[in-house]
């Protein structure tokens, strides 16, 4: 039995908001935990960030129950992955800020996470194009 080719778009989609989701649970819950963690940031800072994050992420978590997600807000979606890679790449090479090594790792490792998200996605919403046209 051969799967939908929308599945792996959703399938990434929804890993993506989950992702988002816990990144942003761990902001709100534990906001001068991650600051400590981190080196940067506010408390204040944090806390923003993981609301932006938790309504990312839900936004994510709603697209991939559909049973078709607009292609336009897919490559929205893939904009701002892509794009948070270089941004995290800037933020670890700047020399005045006060990043903890653990900090740098974890930065990294969730900028890697991310760019996988985006390929994840730009595969499904290939495949579902080519299976819709």
């Amino acid at each position: 039995m051969r799967s939908s080719p929308s599945r792996l778009l959703r399938l990434a989609l929804r890993a993506n908001g989950a992702f988002s989701l816990a990144s942003a649970a761990l902001l709100l819950a534990r906001s001068g935990a991650v600051v400590a963690f981190l080196g940067i940031l506010t408390p204040p800072e944090a806390l923003t960030t993981g609301a932006l994050l938790a309504f990312f992420g839900a936004v994510l978590l709603l697209l991939s129950t559909r049973a078709l997600v607009p292609p336009r807000v897919v490559v929205a979606i893939i904009v701002m992955d892509v794009l948070w890679t270089p941004g995290t790449v800037w933020i670890l090479w700047l020399p005045r800020l006060p990043l903890t090594n653990p900090g740098r790792i974890a930065i990294a490792g969730v900028a890697a996470v991310v760019l996988c998200f985006a390929y994840l996605q730009a595969t499904g919403l290939r495949r579902t194009s080519r299976a819709q046209a």
